[in-house]
């Protein structure tokens, strides 16, 4: 008795294989869109718990961005302030505050829309209004906050945010 694998047999692995490639492939091409969908929850959830903790400690929390070092500091009332860098999300090649075409009018040209890159939680929760934009050329991605303190994270569709 012969030992190996008949043609068919070959044919019909290479099949179920090419199946599989062909259902990962849009997978792995969304990975980087994830990722910045990712960052922008992620830093989102960072600005939260800013919020909150100047809620708790019942102090001001001044966040102060530079978008030319992708930096940004934070101070609770007149503590020494605390440095810390935007970081880059895992997978993609470069994300930067950017400036995204929107309707309304657009934003500050180095993507903060606060006054003076300046974001301010009050004590009682209330807010700054403006937004932070994220892009890495493909998509962008705001997180928006009211002056009430709620933030959101927005995605550009070419037209509108959703």
């Amino acid at each position: 008795m012969k030992r190996g694998f008949t043609i068919v047999e070959l044919l019909i692995v290479v099949l179920i294989v090419g199946i599989f490639m062909g259902l990962a492939i849009p997978v792995f091409m969304s990975i980087g869109g994830e990722s910045l969908r990712s960052f922008a929850n992620t830093f989102a959830s960072t600005l939260r718990s800013y919020r909150e903790t100047a809620i708790v400690r019942n102090m001001d929390c001044t966040i102060v961005f530079n978008p030319a070092t992708r930096t940004y500091t934070v101070q609770y009332g007149t503590e020494t302030p605390s440095n810390y860098k935007i970081g880059r999300p895992p997978g993609v090649g470069s994300a930067t505050l950017a400036t995204p075409e929107c309707g309304g009018g657009p934003p500050d040209n180095d993507g903060v829309q606060f006054p003076g890159n300046t974001l301010v939680f009050r004590s009682k929760g209330f807010a700054t209004p403006g937004a932070l934009y994220f892009t890495n050329n493909q998509e962008t991605y705001a997180i928006g906050i009211t002056v009430t303190g709620r933030i959101k994270v927005w995605k550009w569709g070419g037209a509108q945010w959703f």
